[in-house]
């Protein structure tokens, strides 16, 4: 619905934005809705609106704002997003044990991201040529740990235990460590 008036150029008088990049939409091109939390979209023309939202055979949400239309036809609008990453903004990492995964085995299950703010701005296009970018908000999102799964599947009782003391510690290179170990163990089994 948020995208459907952001293209319709209703006006919106409150927008939420998540806490944490979204992963279903562009950073910037979304907006949370809770209990707490409100999307109000302002009708700015002088004709009525009609608000249509269904879920189509492909299980996605689909919202469509019907209005007359008032903008000449050479005109068209998109949207980019600049992204600020703050300056002392670490992605930490956090080690996960997946008793699904083969011992020595490691995969990367979310890559996660910085402390950031993204710029959403409106380009205007009249006849083909640029003649408007402006600012539509500003989101602020927190950073999100990068998760790591460490696989710790195995019959061998001292290897799985020693991956799962590995990850207990955090520790990067004693998790590398104990990977290696049991990557070669598995080759010693063969």
């Amino acid at each position: 619905l948020y995208d459907a008036a952001l293209y319709a150029e209703t006006g919106i008088s409150e927008r939420h934005e998540s806490e944490t990049i979204p992963e279903y939409v562009d950073a910037g091109m979304e907006a949370v809705l809770s209990e707490e939390k409100d999307l109000k979209i302002e009708n700015t023309t002088e004709s009525p609106l009609y608000i249509e939202a269904y879920i189509n055979g492909d299980e996605e949400l689909v919202c469509t704002i019907y209005g007359e239309e008032t903008r000449e036809k050479e005109r068209s609008i998109s949207f980019k997003t600049e992204t600020e990453e703050k300056e002392d903004s670490e992605v930490a990492t956090v080690y996960e044990e997946d008793a699904a995964l083969a011992a020595g085995k490691t995969e990367v299950k979310e890559s996660g991201s910085p402390e950031s703010t993204v710029t959403l701005l409106k380009i205007v296009k009249e006849d083909g040529e640029k003649s408007d970018e402006e600012e539509v908000g500003a989101s602020e999102y927190d950073a999100v740990s990068r998760i790591v799964s460490v696989g710790t599947k195995t019959d061998d009782e001292k290897t799985k235990e020693a991956l799962k003391e590995a990850v207990a510690t955090q520790d990067q290179e004693t998790i590398e460590r104990a990977v290696e170990q049991a990557r070669n163990s598995k080759g010693q089994e063969r």
